[in-house]
């Protein structure tokens, strides 16, 4: 990978095989490329939240185990995507960022309202709910960067451990 500034449209029209005009006819410049990879990115993100969510039953510690299992294997099985969803995207201007950053704060306030209703049902014993989330929400965050055949564990070994790690940040008594 060579990141946005690394990377030319005829790159880019090379490594799909297109043409360069034909990659142009509907991305007038590589900011717009990066912004629908954005886009798509945080819906993506935001759909397997919605579905985590709800696959995890009522119980706020399943959801939790659930959500942060998803995460996890997102990030380990698409990490090219992550990594341009979350490294990359400072280089777009307000107008570009705006739609994929329209759908950041839904999966941040899913998984505020799962700590927040762990806590009131005291399933959850978190003291500073935000700094909590803040902190399940980055573990995945660096998985692109480390995590590969040479790592020593699968994806869903991986997942399951930051699943683990997540109930343990939010104090579940098991």
């Amino acid at each position: 990978m060579h990141g946005f500034h690394g990377t030319s449209m005829r790159d880019l029209a090379k490594a799909i095989e297109l043409a360069p005009s034909a990659l142009y006819a509907s991305f007038p410049s590589k900011e717009h490329v990066l912004a629908e990879l954005v886009r798509l990115g945080h819906e993506a993100h935001l759909a397997m939240f919605r579905k985590a969510v709800l696959d995890g039953g009522s119980d706020p510690a399943d959801q939790l185990r659930a959500l942060v299992h998803a995460n996890a294997v997102m990030h380990a099985t698409y990490p090219h995507i992550a990594v341009v969803v979350n490294d990359e995207m400072h280089v777009l201007n307000a107008e570009l960022a705006a739609p994929g950053l329209a759908r950041a704060p839904s999966g941040i306030a899913m998984l505020m309202d799962i700590i927040e209703r762990g806590i009131a049902m005291k399933r959850f014993v978190a003291r500073h709910p935000m700094v909590t989330a803040g902190a399940i929400g980055a573990m995945a965050l660096r998985i692109p960067y480390w995590f590969g055949p040479s790592a020593g564990i699968t994806i869903e070994e991986l997942a399951a451990a930051q699943a683990a790690l997540a109930l343990d940040m939010v104090g579940v008594a098991r």
